[in-house]
Order: C-alpha cells, then sequence, then structure tokens
C-alpha cells in the first residue's frame, strides 16, 4: 500500500544484498564522526591547550623532629591515630622543646577542653570536659595509671596524649572526661646526645640532658637527666630528675625494656591573696592593688614531694603484625609540704572600722 503524502521517487533503491543492521549502521556513524573530530586540530576553534603543572611536594618528617604524630600508644597497644573512634590529641617532643613546656600543665593548655581548679593542699585539679582527671586515675605513664599528687615533669617525654571522650573504652574503669597518657623517652638504635639550658628571670635556670647510646646491633642505652632551680620571688623551685632505660632486642620478635624513673622537688606554695573588696579610701570598696612579685607566705612553707617508679617490658611481636605486651612497674611516692595561707581581715575588724 502506497501512502499519498509519501513520494519515493527521489530515494534511492537498495537491493537485498546492500542492506545492513541499524547496529552496524551506528557503529559505522560513529567511527566517522570519531575520525573526523581526530583529525580536527586543537586551535580549530580558538581552544588553547595549558602546558603540564608539576608539583612537587615532600612529606612532613616522623619522629623526633616532627610537630605531627600519625601513631598512638594510648590504647593497649600502638596503633594508627585514624582508628581510634574518638578525638586524640597528640603534643610532640619537638612541640614541648620549642615552646619550653617544662611540666604536664603547661603541656595541657597547649590542647583544648582542659581547664584547672585549685583543690586541696594547693594542688590544680585538671579537668578534662568537666570532669576531674586525677580524683578518677585517669592520668597515665606508658599506658599504666599514675595515678598520685605531684608537679609532673616533662624531661623524659617523648610526647603527651589526651584522649577525649569515655576513658572507659580503652581502660576499663575512667571518667566520662577522658584520659592523659604520658609516653616516655626509648632508647634508639643510634648514638645521640642532646643538652638545653634554659635561663629566666626570678633567678630561673634549667638543664637538660638527653644522651642515647647504642651499645649492640639491637640494644642502646638511654639517659634523661633535668635539674630546675628559681628564687621566683620568695616562692623558689628546686627539683631534679634521671630517667635511666635499656632496651634490648630491637626490632626484633623479641624485645625487652628496663628503665627507672626518679623525680625529687622541694618548691614552695604558694596559696594566692583572695579576692576580698575592702574599703581603703574615699572612692569606696575596691580589690587590693598586689604586686605579681611579691610572695605572701612564711619563709618555711615548702612543698616537697618525690616520685620513684621501675618498669620491666617485654613486647613479643606476631608474623601478622600483632604485638603482645607485658609491663611490671613498682613505684613509690612521697609528699610533704607546710603551707600558711593570707587572709585579710574584714573592715568591721580594724582599729576604727576602716
Amino acid at each position: 500500500m502506497r501512502r499519498p503524502d509519501l513520494d519515493t521517487t527521489s530515494l534511492p533503491r537498495l537491493s537485498g544484498s546492500a542492506l545492513l543492521p541499524l547496529g552496524a549502521l551506528a557503529a559505522g556513524f560513529g567511527f566517522a564522526l570519531g575520525g573526523a573530530q581526530a583529525q580536527t586540530p586543537d586551535n580549530a576553534a580558538g581552544e588553547a591547550t595549558l602546558p603540564p603543572i608539576k608539583v612537587r611536594a615532600q612529606a612532613e618528617a616522623a619522629g623526633k623532629d616532627a610537630y605531627r604524630a600519625t601513631e598512638t600508644r594510648i590504647g593497649k597497644g600502638q596503633q594508627e591515630l585514624r582508628d581510634v573512634p574518638q578525638s586524640v590529641t597528640v603534643v610532640t617532643e619537638k612541640l614541648i622543646d620549642d615552646r619550653n613546656l617544662d611540666t604536664m600543665k603547661d603541656v595541657l593548655k597547649n590542647t583544648s577542653g582542659i581547664s584547672f581548679l585549685a583543690a586541696e593542699g594547693g594542688e590544680e585539679d585538671i579537668r578534662l570536659r568537666g570532669f576531674s582527671l586525677q580524683a578518677t586515675g585517669d592520668v597515665f605513664v606508658d599506658g599504666m595509671r599514675d595515678p598520685a599528687f605531684y608537679e609532673r615533669d616533662t624531661f623524659f617525654l617523648d610526647r603527651l596524649e589526651v584522649l577525649r571522650g569515655s576513658a572507659s573504652m580503652l581502660f576499663g574503669r575512667g571518667s566520662t572526661g577522658g584520659a592523659v597518657n604520658q609516653v616516655s623517652k626509648q632508647p634508639l638504635s643510634l648514638s645521640r646526645n642532646e643538652v638545653a639550658v634554659t635561663l629566666g628571670n626570678a633567678g630561673y635556670a634549667r638543664a637538660t640532658g638527653d644522651f642515647n647510646v647504642k651499645t649492640g646491633e639491637d640494644a642502646a642505652f638511654r639517659l634523661n637527666v633535668m635539674n630546675t632551680v628559681a628564687d621566683n620571688h620568695g616562692n623558689k623551685i628546686e627539683k631534679y630528675g634521671i630517667a635511666p632505660t635499656f632496651r634490648w632486642g630491637i626490632g626484633l620478635a623479641d624485645e625487652f625494656s628496663v628503665g627507672l624513673y626518679v623525680l625529687d622537688n622541694k618548691n614552695g606554695i604558694n596559696y594566692g591573696m583572695p579576692w576580698v573588696p575592702v574599703s581603703i579610701d574615699s572612692r569606696g570598696d575596691r580589690l587590693l592593688d598586689v604586686s605579681p612579685s611579691a610572695y605572701y607566705g612564711m619563709g618555711s612553707d615548702y612543698n616537697a614531694g618525690s616520685a620513684a617508679h621501675g618498669t620491666l617490658s617485654h613486647t613479643h611481636r606476631f608474623e601478622d603484625g600483632g604485638e603482645l605486651r607485658t609491663i611490671v612497674r613498682h613505684g613509690s611516692y612521697d609528699r610533704d609540704q607546710r603551707a600558711s595561707t593570707v587572709r585579710i581581715r574584714p573592715t568591721n575588724a580594724l582599729p576604727g572600722g576602716c
């Protein structure tokens, strides 16, 4: 049947042998169009080709000379920071040295979520996310609890790790705030020595030494020492510390380490001035003008303490990358203090009532 509106006289006639499948025709048209496009020069349409851009970068150094850490031991084993499902902040040895952070308190000031409250005996209660760390024993040294109250120094620290969130996830018992782990320096398979001296006002002087000696193919000895003195306008500082460690089997399937840590201090103690408004002139009540260089206390006041612990550890490494770590520690802590609390008499108890 022929449609009256379709004129086929002008269409070419194809024989049966010349008919091609529809897919072959589509492929032929695509090949023809692709070939034609490939033969078109790049600048035929006025387009310009940019030269290649070469980017050169270097990964941040790891180890002692790095500000950023990628691994942590805040759990029961060493793992990548990205594998810990909680917020972890690591303050490395380089940052501690560059900023002269002498105590754990100074290091914690460089992290977020930390606050300090005045506690009994002139101690400052460390609060992480509002929860007390020392009251719940959430301060650790190499993954083991360090619940004693004493002024913790940084001369033996390789880094300090702060975990935010429930500490019970990794340590079994703990607060909701988190945990603080002090990682001690370990002997390395090389020989390296370092001495640092810091001088400041108020008679402040601090000297630290870090000596690492390779004693064998897979053994090394490391010694860290510290001595700090200061007049501090009457609130003196006098402390010293020593931390020797011997490690053998470095890099082998079975690795052993034995170390000793001793810290002794006989510092002053300052309860501070109470913020009591007193009427001292016609301008009415106002706070007392207290010089920051003045020490209000008795000459016999002191805050003496010591901490000593020995540690023996064994690490067995499995072929699949896992490890089994065993640590035994024995410690002794002493604390002795004498303090005078400065108080201001109310105005109504003063002669003449002023």
